[in-house]
């Protein structure tokens, strides 16, 4: 009889580990999800196994893996707002960089066999998008933000303990995920609460706005835990893969299919451009090449995003 695989998530009271707790759990995985402060919504999901956990907290780390014994480990914890880590960059680092240092240490000093998917982030390759159109895993990585450089720090530790120490760690490259219960942070979901207010007459019909201009890889959340699951169970130690649609398109676009899909006329919508939506050093646009990861798995966006 096939013994069932554990699944470890650290970090899933986030956006994207809620999804990827819910779909583990419907792939027949037992499944331990931690948190830092608050329990997510779906803690009563009896599914999922929720324990308390603080990333920059070595000692629990490792009280952890000792205690779950994982057979796979998803690493999610992260600080993912580029406009707050100019502001909170040593935050930024413990959580994105020094957490998923810690948790490589436990594993070695544990001698765990797990097998590791660090979340890593398109934004790592920074600079190389104003000189190459699409991206493939094989492009410069030139971070431009503190978040950017913890993603990337990280994902290059990674790499490092797979080639050098042995450790089972593969990398996913994540481009702009969308879907519902993403946090108003982020671009898409706030536009889509604004217009949402406004529909309900909370709010003036004002619909405040970052950079028009840029070009996004939008990737619907199903799509992407499905990604990572399949990088989990067939990725090849030590390699990285890009996760994304192939295709962009402008947030000016994203902000008018929005509005048609509402229920108020879009000439009775102003649109207010605000400067602390855009990022400092802002990139332009962002497209991602994931053809490693289709040849590797067969996967493919199901679902529709913005940009489609």
């Amino acid at each position: 009889m096939k013994s069932v695989k554990k699944a470890l998530i650290i970090g899933a009271s986030g956006f994207i580990g809620r999804y990827l707790a819910n779909y583990l759990a419907r792939q027949g995985q037992k499944v331990v999800a931690t948190y830092h402060r608050t329990l997510p919504a779906s803690h009563n999901d009896k599914s999922v196994r929720f324990i308390k956990c603080d990333v920059t907290k070595k000692a629990g780390l490792l009280q952890v893996i000792r205690q779950q014994r994982p057979d796979e480990i998803y690493y999610l914890a992260a600080r993912s707002s580029i406009r707050r880590s100019w502001l909170e960059p040593e935050e930024t680092f413990k959580v994105n960089f020094l957490g998923g240092l810690y948790l490589f240490g436990a594993i070695g000093e544990c001698h765990s066999q797990a097998k590791v998917l660090v979340v890593s982030s398109c934004t790592i390759y920074g600079a190389t998008y104003r000189s190459h159109k699409r991206i493939s895993e094989e492009s410069a990585l030139n971070p431009l933000d503190p978040y950017s450089l913890s993603k990337c720090s990280l994902d290059i530790l990674g790499r490092l303990y797979a080639s050098v120490l042995g450790h089972r760690i593969v990398i996913a490259r994540l481009t702009n995920v969308t879907g519902p219960g993403q946090s108003t942070i982020f671009s898409v979901p706030n536009i889509a609460k604004q217009i949402s207010q406004i529909e309900r007459n909370q709010r003036p019909r004002v619909v405040k706005v970052g950079n028009l201009d840029s070009k996004r890889d939008y990737l619907d959340i199903r799509d992407c835990v499905r990604a990572l699951y399949l990088i989990m169970q067939k990725g090849k130690v030590g390699q990285a893969y890009n996760v994304s649609s192939g295709s962009s398109i402008r947030l000016a676009e994203v902000l008018s299919r929005m509005i048609e899909l509402s229920r108020i006329p879009k000439r009775e919508i102003k649109i207010q451009k605000n400067s602390h939506l855009i990022a400092k050093d802002e990139i332009q646009a962002i497209e991602l090449k994931s053809e490693k990861l289709r040849r590797l798995t067969g996967w493919r966006p199901q679902i529709s995003s913005p940009s489609s």
